[in-house]
């Protein structure tokens, strides 16, 4: 066997870093990694399997069995995956008390030692070998050719595995670099929005950005479904209401963006919901469409709440469908806010149909905006509905005050 030149800690542990990190706060597509381990212990019958993962000086249990945790971090010169990582080709430690690589290995010398060691390599997508799956027991033993086949199968689908992480890792940070992350200036108005995603990525976005006239354009849209897909939808759908917005009055404009994503959302059998409202700080008047969102509310700083007039279909749902704009104006101190129906299931079943918003929901955001003094407070507070809460669908909020 060939050993090959160790690729550079520090290239290594770039390719993995994300996943490291995931992995170490519990990544709930890693879960698969568990899956993976169990199925080896019991086909090779050994009482321990680990996905490890050598970081700079540091070895990282991805996922572990029998007495292999995971989460586990090792010094790496006390692991056998760090000569793993040396060769493409499998490592196999027949009987380590007495392979002299290994016999006086601190795991090999103690009183319960190491004497069966069968470890393939791991990947990172960039082909730096990044760890190992490795079969560990307590009594010596010899692994077949098939067997050894077997492994390099199940290395394989951890390879695949991880490869998705890092892909959805990529995607979500995409997604997050997408929704604007610095308020508009636009007089004295305040913005602010959250979007919690009830997976890696999700359906649910928020946009802003101030018109050339001093107008400011508010945003909120749910994709039908969750996801990766989804995701991709979401970003066109995106693209597609800013053009048009940037361009068109808000009825018009969505329209149009109607119009252009007709097609691709039929395709797909989905469809968006979405709330668009300008505003004018000059006047303070608002311009808003609702497609199929159903829930907008003004706060006022006194405790009252007004609904905003909703309707619409959601866009994909009718060719050729015509929205109509609405006006209402922001009196001192009042807050526009809309939210996505991922923020009502912590209400319970009140809250299952956003056109019937319960009293509950109404009476936290009077209460919510009461004690904000600033639109992020009031964001802040939404949000922390979603603390503990397992969430099955995307968390989106966004408000905008005028000051008193």
């Amino acid at each position: 066997m060939t050993l090959l030149h160790e690729p550079p800690a520090d290239t290594r542990a770039a390719a993995l870093d994300e996943l490291v990190l995931s992995t170490l706060t519990g990544t709930p597509h890693l879960g698969m990694l568990d899956r993976i381990v169990d199925l080896a212990a019991r086909v090779f019958d050994v009482p321990m399997v680990a996905v490890n993962i050598i970081r700079g000086d540091v070895q990282v249990t991805a996922s572990g069995w029998g007495e292999l945790h995971t989460g586990d971090l090792t010094p790496r010169q006390d692991t056998f995956c760090e000569r793993t990582i040396l060769t493409p080709d499998p490592l196999v430690v027949t009987d380590a008390v007495t392979d002299p690589r290994f016999a006086d290995h601190p795991a090999v010398t103690g009183d319960d030692p190491i004497r069966f060691y069968a470890g393939q390599p791991l990947a990172a997508p960039s082909g730096e070998r990044i760890g190992a799956l490795c079969l560990v027991g307590r009594q010596p033993r010899t692994i077949s050719t098939a067997q050894l086949e077997l492994l390099r199968v199940l290395a394989d689908w951890v390879e695949r595995e991880l490869a998705m992480q890092d892909e959805l890792d990529w995607a979500a940070e995409v997604q997050t670099l997408l929704l604007p992350d610095v308020a508009p200036v636009a007089g004295d108005l305040q913005v602010a929005g959250v979007c919690l995603p009830a997976r890696a990525v999700g359906g649910d976005f928020f946009d802003w950005f101030v018109l050339p006239d001093g107008r400011v354009q508010l945003v909120i849209a749910d994709v039908m479904g969750k996801g990766l897909g989804t995701g991709i939808v979401a970003a066109s759908v995106r693209a597609a209401l800013r053009g048009a917005l940037c361009f068109d009055e808000p009825a018009e404009a969505l329209t149009r963006a109607a119009a252009s994503l007709q097609e691709d959302l039929n395709r797909l059998g989905v469809f968006v919901t979405a709330f668009v409202a300008r505003i004018d700080p000059r006047d303070w008047s608002v311009e808003y469409v609702d497609a199929g969102h159903g829930l907008a509310l003004v706060l006022g700083a006194d405790g009252a709440v007004r609904r905003l007039d909703t309707g619409g279909l959601p866009i994909g749902v009718s060719q050729g469908e015509l929205w109509v704009s609405r006006r209402t104006i922001l009196a001192p101190g009042e807050t526009l806010v809309s939210a996505r129906d991922g923020f009502l299931d912590p209400f319970g079943d009140s809250a299952l149909d956003p056109f019937r918003v319960g009293s509950q929901i109404l009476a936290f955001a009077a209460r919510a905006n009461r004690a904000a003094a600033t639109a992020q407070d009031l964001v802040d507070a939404w949000a922390g509905l979603g603390t503990g809460f397992d969430a099955e669908d995307d968390m989106t909020f966004i408000a905008a005050r005028r000051p008193a």
